[in-house]
């Protein structure tokens, strides 16, 4: 980001892939093991500027389960937690009545994290969101 044009904007997609094999990322980065389910894909546009994050994330998904994890090495699984989250969650996206959900992000920046740690939580938040979660 240019000091005088703060301004920012990344876009991108995903195609179709089992969601497991995002475990490599999600594990380390958000404490969550997905045990199940596969992604049709995954669109987003996310704008900024030096303080804020707002647009879109829109993941389409089916027969999702997750597990969430301890933070400590090694990550153990919270039982009554992910229980939880596995009855709040949408297994599918779109619904079974065809309604897509796409997610708003609108993250405030924490001018102590890093840049692409910002990023990378806008774009987890959203896919959050689309999930229900």
């Amino acid at each position: 980001m240019h000091p005088r044009n703060p301004r920012f904007k990344f876009s991108g997609s995903l195609d179709a892939a089992p969601l497991n094999t995002l475990n490599h990322l999600l594990i380390p980065l958000a404490f969550l093991r997905i045990e199940r389910g596969y992604l049709d894909g995954v669109q987003w546009e996310i704008k900024g500027d030096h303080r804020r994050l707002n647009g879109w994330v829109s993941a389409r998904y089916h027969n999702l389960k997750v597990s969430l994890l301890k933070h400590r090495a090694p990550p153990k699984r919270r039982g009554l937690a992910s229980f939880i989250v596995n009855h709040l969650i949408l297994r599918s996206n779109p619904q079974k009545n065809g309604a897509l959900r796409v997610a708003k992000v609108d993250l405030k920046r924490d001018p102590q994290r890093g840049f692409f740690n910002w990023t990378w939580l806008g774009l987890l938040d959203g896919l959050k969101r689309s999930a229900g979660i």
